[in-house]
């Protein structure tokens, strides 16, 4: 009995010990490193389950999100480093029937950094552009519905908001009415 316990003990203290917080990507900025970082029961566990993603700046958190597989980095501008803004990519889960989903993370300003909500249709395959100010992430269709539509997301001065795709979004117009 006292070696059933013994073991018990030695089996938990390994396996808390290997769970913990890893960092899963990590990108020079022009206000410093920008890191993200899941909760794991192991570094081997990683993307297989649902777990908590934090966003750091200099080791600062700055956002948080519920629900993801792994952090990636993306897409940054400018496209030299250092960036002032970045988009990162929140896998799921290898068990959800969503792929991806998408935040940014504004550093332009280093005491009040922006990380908006979280964006997507599921497709981790967008077409990121910057053009005069603005980031527009474009999404292809998705999905098998009659009304399956192509839509956009464009930050600008500090705000996200979504388009329908329109023929100016395809041109690369940007300037889109909502």
């Amino acid at each position: 009995m006292k070696i059933a316990v013994l073991m018990l003990l030695l089996v938990t203290t390994l396996f808390a010990s290997a769970a913990g917080r890893f960092v899963t990507m990590q990108a020079d900025t022009a206000s410093g490193s920008l890191e993200g970082w899941v909760w794991a029961e192991s570094e081997d566990a990683i993307g297989d389950t649902s777990s908590k993603a934090e966003i750091t700046l200099n080791k600062k958190l700055i956002g948080t999100e519920d629900k993801v597989g792994s952090v990636h980095y993306r897409w940054g501008y400018p496209d030299d480093q250092p960036l002032s803004i970045a988009i990162l990519s929140l896998q799921m889960p290898r068990d959800q029937n969503c792929a991806a989903s998408f935040i940014l993370v504004d550093v332009t300003k280093e005491s009040q950094p922006v990380v908006t909500q979280r964006f997507g249709n599921c497709s981790d395959k967008p077409t990121i552009r910057y053009k005069f100010g603005q980031v527009v992430v474009y999404f292809p269709e998705v999905g098998t519905s009659i009304d399956k539509h192509e839509i956009a997301y464009i930050y600008e001065n500090g705000v996200l908001r979504i388009a329908m795709v329109t023929q100016q979004i395809r041109l690369g117009t940007w300037a889109v009415p909502l």
